[in-house]
């Protein structure tokens, strides 16, 4: 089986999950009052670090973020979720300014740059996070920001720690109740890490490393490496 041909079974799997996931009603509890402080935070950051400006969310889902944002933060505003059951049920949301698509964060290229990139309980799905962070700094003006907003698990809480090696938090905020807490921070384009000539080679090299891992994990059932490993040799390069 050829890699490409294995990219596309793979997505495939992944988006068929997430569907039948929406519609069994698994992600309905993003609708409940547990999710309200988290929210509020994340709509205070924006409004804090964005008037009138672009904004593309990662990871939308039904909308639930931007239903509730004064309209006054954006000029536009793209919502991207790897769910076509989520984003349809988004739909009702759009106007001349927001839009809404079904997209993989990891194959996505935006047509334009934002002035905030907005990674909604997403980041730590993809295979390699922070090179998928570094991929989309590629995509923010020069003054943008992102915004995270991270569940915390003993792996999240890993993550976090190497997010931080590559990007200075310039605001954060711990929401928690009993379901548990989630990390919500803000993150200057550059603060930590200077992009090199070599940037899309290393990145194209993880994505190879991470599909050749996944292959070797279903064929074989054996467990290669996690996305932190990789990403110590990201970290050695820049």
């Amino acid at each position: 089986m050829s890699l490409r041909l294995f990219k596309l079974l793979l997505g495939k799997r992944k988006k068929n999950t997430w569907n039948e996931q929406y519609l069994e009603g698994k992600w309905d509890t993003l609708r409940s009052n547990w999710e309200d402080a988290r929210f509020d935070v994340m709509r205070k950051f924006m409004g804090s670090y964005s008037v009138k400006g672009k904004i593309l969310e990662i990871g939308c889902g039904e909308g639930l973020l931007q239903a509730q944002l004064d309209p006054v933060i954006y000029s536009s505003y793209l919502g991207i979720d790897i769910s076509e059951v989520a984003v349809q049920r988004a739909l009702y949301l759009e106007n001349s300014c927001t839009r809404y698509r079904a997209a993989d964060m990891e194959e996505f290229n935006p047509a334009e740059k934002f002035d905030m990139i907005i990674f909604n309980e997403s980041l730590y799905y993809a295979k390699c996070p922070c090179s998928t962070m570094l991929k989309y700094m590629g995509f923010l003006e020069e003054n943008g920001v992102f915004i995270t907003s991270i569940y915390e698990t003993t792996r999240n809480k890993r993550l976090i720690k190497k997010i931080n090696k590559f990007f200075k938090p310039v605001e954060s905020a711990v929401t928690a109740n009993d379901r548990g807490r989630w990390h919500c921070q803000v993150y200057r384009k550059c603060t930590r890490v200077k992009m090199e000539k070599n940037s899309t080679i290393s990145m194209n090299l993880f994505r190879y490393l991470s599909n050749l891992r996944d292959m070797v994990k279903i064929y074989t059932g054996w467990s290669l490496v996690e996305y932190s490993d990789c990403e110590l040799v990201l970290q050695s390069i820049f």
